[in-house]
């Protein structure tokens, strides 16, 4: 008996595991037998690339502290909603935050804010002005008058002060160091490198959240000046500089600051740019010039600075952030204000350009363009043509210089209206033209999801 239903289990179990592998009959319409098909090669699959990534890279730098003057907190909100509504979610904010300003009390409603918005913030660390020489100082170097380690870690504390709302910030480490003004009365690349070096690292440890690191954003109408005071230099000198002191520093930063002006600079077109270095030194030797058509003045300025760190052993691209560009514009609330000089565009023209350095031309909307070119004058050439910032898949963000600043300093650069407290009473026409760029060409994204650098 026990051997029957041993025969019988296993026969039904046989019976199962026939219907899991077959198809039943009855499930499987009769068909007319057909001649077969022929076997079907086996296609090995194809690498489909991936499609560009749309990306808003529309920014704004902020003037809510500009080193010499602070607007009240009680107005902070009003300018981060104009931000906001000029730039969108996902838009860029620039803002300076000097060292002896770092307190996380006073910085934390101004990040809430961001956070609030949808807005990215890029940090542009600064120093102190100095009242009586109106200049930026030097930072303060450690006992051994080389290093920096003091004021980096004052700076990691304060982000890992923070209460971040957000997962990524940008920083980038100082303004312009090749202008005498901007570190302490004389331009020095070997101590801006040692300086640049030990803040990144220090920000390579803030716990918090990822913090990308840029280098300062350089002056490119800068020339060389000979010493021994009030030294400026131009960026090919100060670079130079720069990795003679630090070899390894620009292999340490996470992205390329460029200041990105037009022509003028603050008021030429955008198909106006050029390549031309002004070493104004007793004696100096011609520079080499890169390949034609590639300008370091202009808005696309940053296609020389790439080149160059190509050839000062920088081996990755690194993706660019435009934290300052932008245009003059003849009307201001303050006609006297300190940045009248060049402040030659009328508020149409302003608006085209904005326009025209993002999107490129409208057909049948914008006039006809020249057809690009290459002009050499001696060791300079001009070039006419641009890329737009939107079309440029290297470019991750632009800041318009500036929102909102005091009108008896930045009536020319403003692109708000504001009453004497820093309330915002309306936006310039041309401002308004911001909000309607179209978002841009971003960078490969990885198979993590990273960008691609």
């Amino acid at each position: 008996m026990h051997r029957v239903l041993l025969v019988l289990v296993c026969s039904l179990l046989l019976l199962g595991c026939s219907t899991a592998l077959e198809p039943s009959a009855a499930v499987v319409p009769s068909v007319a037998p057909t001649t077969p098909e022929p076997a079907r090669p086996i296609v090995q699959p194809t690498h489909v690339p991936t499609p560009p990534v749309v990306a808003n890279k529309r920014g704004v730098h902020l003037l809510l502290d500009d080193g010499g003057a602070c607007w009240p907190p009680e107005v902070w909100r009003e300018h981060v909603e104009w931000a906001a509504r000029l730039v969108g979610r996902g838009g860029y904010v620039v803002q300076l935050i000097r060292s002896d300003d770092l307190h996380p009390e006073v910085w934390q409603p101004f990040f809430d804010l961001l956070a609030r918005e949808g807005l990215v913030p890029i940090v542009r660390l600064a120093t102190r002005k100095n009242p009586e020489r109106q200049w930026w100082e030097a930072p303060t170097a450690d006992e051994d008058g080389r290093s920096y380690q003091a004021e980096a870690e004052r700076v990691r504390r304060f982000f890992d002060r923070i209460t971040w709302r957000t997962d990524r910030v940008l920083v980038t480490v100082g303004n312009e160091p090749n202008r005498p003004d901007e570190w302490g009365g004389s331009a020095d690349p070997a101590a801006y490198a040692r300086y640049l070096r030990d803040v990144t690292g220090a920000l390579r440890r803030v716990s918090s959240l990822r913090v990308d690191v840029l280098n300062a954003g350089l002056d490119s109408y800068a020339p060389s000046t000979a010493g021994p005071s009030n030294v400026s230099l131009d960026p090919e000198r100060f670079l130079e500089g720069m990795v003679a002191e630090a070899p390894e520093v620009f292999g340490m930063l996470d992205g390329w600051a460029s200041h990105a002006y037009p022509l003028g600079p603050f008021g030429e077109h955008p198909t106006r740019q050029q390549f031309r270095i002004d070493d104004v030194r007793p004696g100096a030797a011609p520079r080499p010039t890169p390949p034609p058509g590639m300008p370091n003045r202009g808005i696309n300025g940053y296609d020389w600075e790439l080149w160059k760190l190509a050839r000062l052993g920088v081996d990755r691209p690194l993706p660019v952030y435009v934290t300052e560009s932008g245009w003059r514009h003849t009307r201001s609330q303050a006609p006297w204000s300190r940045d009248a000089r060049n402040a030659d565009v009328e508020d149409d023209r302003l608006g085209q350009y904005i326009e025209l350095a993002f999107d490129g031309p409208r057909p049948g909307v914008d006039e006809e363009l020249p057809q690009s070119a290459t002009t050499l004058t001696g060791g300079s050439y001009d070039v006419t043509g641009w890329t737009p910032w939107n079309l440029d898949p290297r470019v991750r963000a632009v800041a318009l210089f500036a929102l909102a600043g005091r009108p008896d300093y930045w009536g020319h650069t403003n692109l708000l209206l504001l009453d004497p407290v820093g309330r915002i009473l309306d936006a310039y026409p041309f401002a308004r033209r911001l909000a309607s760029v179209r978002p841009g060409t971003g960078a490969e994204r990885g198979p993590d999801g990273g960008d691609r650098r």
